[in-house]
């Protein structure tokens, strides 16, 4: 009795894994198509990039897709409201400390991808969310190509090693379970704690009917 409660929690990791991993596969595939289609210029980065290219596939446990562009691109990718809610998407504005990060929420979950309009600062590409840890030298992203993935086009950095290296260190293919990278430093707690913050999303997400996941941050709509 007592193994089967202490295996029920690790069980239902591995559930939300997949599930969240077969959600955001799509919705990365979605978004990246809407942006080839309409001519956005952007990346792949953080832990889809890593994922892509160490594994050739989301991280099972990643929570999100991150995709970054330039500020420049925000008011086209607003424009693609319309689009997204076709494919089952909102598209959001959520205010942070240097500028908007853009929030494409699956109406069917509570995952989503998020999109990091990066400001350019001299050589610098200046992070919306955590600067200047997550801020980027512009010669790393400066340079892309295109990775065919499930039948879409995938925007990932011409070198995606080194920037790689300057997100998580040149220790990058060996796989530790939520690892932020240079964001934060990697913490076994932390990493148990994000598991059971996803078995709570989830759980949220089931008893507030099946709606997209709020956050903290005021949001804004895109029309």
């Amino acid at each position: 009795m007592g193994l089967a409660v202490a295996a029920a929690p690790v069980a239902a990791t591995l559930l939300v894994d997949r599930w969240r991993r077969r959600v955001l596969r799509r919705s990365l595939v979605d978004t990246c198509a809407i942006f080839a289609a309409q001519g956005i210029r952007y990346w792949a980065d953080f832990g889809t990039l890593l994922g892509l290219v160490r594994e050739g596939d989301l991280i099972l446990g990643d929570k999100d897709v991150d995709l970054c562009l330039l500020a420049e691109e925000v008011p086209a990718v607003v424009a693609l409201a319309p689009l997204f809610a076709a494919r089952g998407y909102q598209l959001v504005l959520e205010p942070r400390a240097s500028g908007n990060l853009l929030r494409v929420l699956d109406r069917r979950s509570p995952w989503y991808v998020d999109i990091f309009p990066y400001r350019p600062a001299g050589e610098t590409l200046v992070s919306p969310v955590s600067s200047p840890s997550e801020d980027v030298p512009f010669r790393l992203v400066a340079a892309t190509t295109r990775l065919e993935w499930r039948g879409t086009p995938i925007v990932l950095p011409a070198d995606s090693h080194a920037l790689l290296v300057y997100r998580y260190g040149p220790e990058y293919l060996r796989p530790r379970r939520h690892d932020k990278g240079r964001g934060a430093p990697f913490s076994r707690l932390q990493a148990v704690w994000e598991d059971v913050d996803s078995l709570l999303v989830v759980l949220g997400w089931l008893v507030g009917g099946m709606r997209p996941r709020p956050t903290a941050a005021a949001r804004s709509r895109c029309a």
